[in-house]
């Protein structure tokens, strides 16, 4: 498979503080790529990179055959349309409804007529199971239905690639469970390619079609679920048996 994401010798500082130190990546075509490791080693702040929210100290960052990391703030708004980034705390406008969640950028970024963009946002929501809830308030929506919300707008602008951060974080099993299970079916059936980060091994050992351990800023360990199970990275072990207390 082609890479879609590459990335070569990524430093990142703040104030003088190393948060990736000489990253290395590439994620293929149509792949679920999982970055596990716990809070503040840097999961947020290398998506931030990749879609140049975030500049980098020094390294390359590519996506496609675009070189992010040179790319003007203009040529990052074009290439901004094909990927779609699905936050913590789902990001959703209070006063709008879903639909107009869904439906917003599509107004501003994607200038389509209203005649285009209703039947597309309808088509997404059903795609997460929530054609019904198209008139109703983010006040009136559970943490999983706001979380699949925040993915149908995302699935409205049909990007190549989508990137999750702590999808399943703050939900209870079974919902994160339910958002599990859509964006491995997103994946089935678009062929859509996912990078999520996540500290939550259940969903990585679910969704993963290879996983990189985050620690110190760089990929100590990178391979499929069954080899993260059985390898012997002191890291590695560490992380996971900190996830069974």
């Amino acid at each position: 498979m082609n890479p879609l994401i590459r990335v070569k010798d990524l430093h990142v500082q703040f104030n003088g503080t190393r948060v990736l130190d000489g990253l290395d990546m590439e994620v293929c075509e149509g792949e679920i790529f999982v970055i596990l490791g716990p809070s503040g080693v840097g999961k947020s702040v290398l998506l931030k990179n990749l879609i140049g929210l975030l500049r980098p100290s020094s390294g390359r960052i590519f996506l496609g055959d675009a070189e992010v990391s040179a790319l003007s703030e203009q040529d990052l708004n074009v290439l901004r349309e094909n990927v779609g980034m699905v936050f913590q705390g789902s990001a959703l406008l209070n006063s709008l409804s879903v639909l107009d969640n869904v439906a917003l950028p599509l107004r501003e970024r994607h200038k389509l007529a209203e005649e285009e963009i209703i039947p597309r946002c309808r088509q997404k929501l059903a795609l997460v199971g929530l054609q019904d809830a198209e008139e109703l308030l983010p006040a009136q929506l559970s943490g999983g239905m706001k979380k699949r919300v925040s993915i149908a707008r995302v699935l409205a602008i049909e990007p190549r690639l989508i990137l999750y951060d702590e999808p399943t974080v703050g939900l209870d099993p079974i919902l994160a469970e339910g958002v599990d299970g859509l964006i491995l079916e997103l994946k089935r059936t678009l062929g859509v390619t996912s990078l999520v980060v996540t500290h939550d091994l259940d969903s990585a050992f679910l969704l993963a079609d290879r996983i990189a351990m985050l620690h110190e800023g760089k990929f100590h360990f990178v391979g499929t679920p069954d080899q993260f199970r059985a390898t012997d990275n002191p890291i590695v072990r560490r992380f996971t048996q900190r996830g069974k207390k």
